[in-house]
């Protein structure tokens, strides 16, 4: 791996490890995202030098996140991962059901008046309205995104149905 593919790997495994999540999970992700082909268990964990049961554990972890896809070879015994043709699509609709719970609860606090205090409630007040614009803005950029662009979802869908 050149030293420019190694930099961007390490900052994907710091701003992985930012968001509370392992390091090692963002550096696969990095290291898939930069990988034109699907790589095995053993080509990442040789590349980013961890060990395979590191590379496993993390890469189940980014298997149920949906944004890496394990692929399997006929006579081959190894297993093959590659990021997801629709990674985007995922992240996006992570983002929006985080924020929907976010307003959820915020909601739910204001309607049974939690907490009593006002300068509390004018807290909650101006978070909830935060979060219902910030919401609707990127559900409507979403909505934008998938009608401009819904040529290069339907094969993407049609490639990930294939895998």
């Amino acid at each position: 791996m050149d030293a420019d593919t190694q930099r961007l790997v390490e900052k994907a495994g710091l701003r992985f490890e930012a968001d509370g999540l392992p390091r090692t999970a963002g550096r696969i992700l990095g290291y898939l995202m930069l990988s034109s082909e699907p790589k095995s268990l053993d080509d990442i964990a040789a590349e980013l030098r961890v060990s395979k049961a590191g590379v496993s554990t993390n890469t189940r972890l980014l298997e149920r996140s949906g944004g890496v896809v394990r692929e399997i070879r006929p006579g081959d015994r190894r297993d093959y991962l590659r990021i997801a043709e629709d990674l985007h699509i995922r992240m996006l609709d992570h983002w929006l059901a985080h924020l929907r719970e976010i307003t959820r609860l915020l909601h739910a606090a204001q309607q049974e008046r939690l907490p009593e205090d006002e300068v509390v409630q004018e807290r909650f007040e101006t978070l909830s309205l935060f979060f219902d614009h910030m919401l609707e803005e990127i559900e409507g950029a979403s909505e934008r995104w998938m009608r401009d662009h819904e040529r290069e979802r339907a094969a993407v869908v049609s490639l990930a149905s294939k895998s």
